[in-house]
């Protein structure tokens, strides 16, 4: 088990120095939501820092470019780094996803975005969640458009795009990726079990969140 510890950085962004956590490898444990969600979110907590003097949000703040400096001051990225009334935690990830996709990086973007959906939902923040939802499908598609992967299995992959189309209630559109992933697609039984439980969440038009082991139990 990894030990939290506190380490002392300069923005490379403003110079400003703080002391940040860092709590080793980002590891999850198992997926338990059709969308990846993990059991436990604890390894987020520390994996990006964010300056609380400029809003640069990175793995590491000591290290950047004069590219990621002119997006990190740019008034949108700072409008969006610095809403204040979206938790720190959620804000940072968005920040990180907004760098990434702004430098062209939409897979690691989209990784970052859906975490961000995350924690947003676990934090209650019901707008924030939305935003993050939708933005993370858009990061996602545009991934898997560019060829890329964003860490599961290609079936798990549009299983979760099509769960995020879901739970923001946009069933037209999950009900089409489904279809046309299950028909298109070699799956294993695994994914093709899942998806065929996401189908019928789908054409039932629920929208609340759901586990893995809701679908081995009920489907």
């Amino acid at each position: 088990m990894a030990t939290l510890t506190f380490i002392e950085k300069k923005c490379y962004v403003c110079n400003a120095v703080g002391r940040f956590g860092e709590g080793g490898f980002l590891m999850f444990s198992p997926p338990v939501g059709l969308d990846g969600h993990p059991s436990n979110l604890t390894p987020l907590f520390t994996a990006i820092h964010i300056c609380p003097h400029c809003f640069y949000a990175s793995p590491d703040i000591s290290e950047g470019n004069e590219i990621i400096a002119s997006i990190v001051k740019d008034e949108r990225y700072q409008a969006i780094a610095g809403n204040g009334t979206i938790h720190e935690l959620v804000r940072k990830y968005i920040a990180w996803a907004l760098i990434q996709n702004r430098i062209g990086n939409d897979c690691e973007a989209a990784r970052t975005m859906l975490y961000a959906t995350w924690l947003s939902e676990q934090y209650g923040q019901v707008s924030a969640t939305s935003q993050c939802r939708r933005r993370a499908i858009t990061l996602m598609n545009s991934c898997l458009t560019q060829g890329g992967n964003f860490e599961m299995t290609r079936g798990k992959e549009l299983l979760a795009i099509a769960d995020l189309y879901r739970r923001e209630q946009m069933f037209d559109e999950a009900l089409a990726l489904c279809e046309d992933t299950l028909a298109k697609h070699t799956l294993s039984e695994d994914d093709e079990f899942l998806l065929r439980y996401e189908e019928k969440l789908i054409r039932n038009h629920n929208s609340l969140y759901a586990t893995i082991a809701e679908a081995e139990k009920n489907f």
